[in-house]
């Protein structure tokens, strides 16, 4: 899996938790979801493009 890949997948992960199947409460959702994006903003395993596109897929899974 790259890097890409990896990102990718925990952003559909989060949307997953989100949709309430553990029932976690929202203040643990959005702590995991600040997370997430300082991951995918600050992380230098990806390219700017790549980061571009991760960022992407958050915003339309939003």
């Amino acid at each position: 899996m790259t890097q890409l890949d990896r990102f990718k997948h925990m952003i559909d992960r989060l949307r997953e938790l989100e949709s309430g199947k553990l029932n976690l409460s929202k203040e643990t959702l959005r702590d995991l979801d600040q997370f997430f994006r300082e991951q995918i903003l600050y992380t230098d395993e990806l390219t700017d493009s790549e980061r571009g596109e991760v960022i992407e897929h958050y915003l339309k899974t939003a």
